[in-house]
């Protein structure tokens, strides 16, 4: 018998947490496929930005095989296609009041509402869930453990710039991954989580021959999370919990729209590749957690 698992097998010591990545939930889907191909099925997940799409449909009841299946039918690139973007990317440039992002994402809205209906976060049957997201409002990042679910996973995808941003309940939320890339803090108010795993996708950073101005935004931005992830998992050890770090190098997505049938195929291979490499973390990672587990 594992520590802490239920009669149906779930882990209610066991927390996962899938970290922001963009269109990084092949790798995390895959990861969550092979942990449960090693027999481990967590009863508490959480995630920012790509990270709160896989969290947020495994929570929901929707097994690892299927995620990875609904995630290659569909094209989730399309969500970006907003014919008014450029307008709205010009207005950004000249500070248009109420201009928030390029994509006004009717297209994601859509396809979360065909995953997740009116599910409620708190309702969730298969895991408890938590979101992140960063609360611009408040000026502060957060955890969402309550309310309409597809609402909370399209603000933690919002990205700044990209996608406008999303107002609940009189707030303004952009992408998690500014404020809280990893959301495990919400985990040491709760007694029941006694180890935690953090999922965490990153690609090797490359410095360009002449480095211009997005290197110098996004190497900043690294500088920032990296400061604040190391504060967290410092947190979560003090607090005498048990951290395992699962990484899973990628090689950057590849951007654009496929127009000839070999493109869609090099887009395929690339999917694949990912879930194959989230699913060899999972696997290299899951002998050392059973053997902490058997009692």
């Amino acid at each position: 018998m594992l520590a802490g698992a239920s009669d149906k097998g779930v882990d209610q010591s066991l927390a996962v947490c899938f970290n922001a990545s963009f269109l990084g939930v092949f790798a995390h889907a895959g990861f969550l496929l092979g942990l449960e191909e090693s027999g481990i099925r967590p009863g508490n997940v959480a995630g920012s930005s790509a990270g709160a799409v896989i969290a947020a449909l495994y929570a929901h009841g929707v097994s690892p095989a299927e995620i990875v299946s609904r995630i290659r039918e569909h094209d989730l690139r399309r969500v970006f296609l907003d014919a008014w973007a450029p307008v709205r990317a010009a207005g950004m440039l000249l500070a248009w009041r109420g201009v928030t992002g390029a994509v006004d994402p009717l297209r994601a809205i859509a396809l979360l509402r065909e995953w997740f209906g009116d599910q409620q976060i708190e309702s969730c049957p298969a895991a408890r869930l938590g979101v992140g997201v960063t609360n611009l409002t408040d000026g502060c990042a957060a955890t969402l453990e309550r309310g309409l679910l597809r609402e909370a996973v399209l603000a933690s995808c919002s990205l700044p710039g990209l996608f406008v941003t999303r107002q609940i309940a009189g707030a303004h939320y952009s992408d998690g991954g500014w404020a809280d890339p990893e959301p495990v803090g919400h985990w040491l108010r709760q007694s029941g989580v006694q180890r935690i795993i953090v999922h965490r996708i990153f690609a090797p950073p490359r410095q360009p021959s002449r480095p211009g101005v997005n290197w110098v935004f996004s190497r900043g931005r690294d500088a920032m999370i990296e400061r604040c992830v190391s504060s967290r998992e410092d947190a979560v050890r003090a607090s005498g919990r048990e951290l395992l770090l699962a990484e899973t190098i990628i090689t950057p997505p590849p951007l654009g729209f496929p127009l000839t049938p070999r493109r869609f195929t090099r887009w395929d291979e690339a999917c694949d590749a990912r879930i194959a490499a989230g699913r060899a973390s999972a696997a290299a990672l899951a002998p050392a957690l059973l053997a902490a587990r058997v009692t």
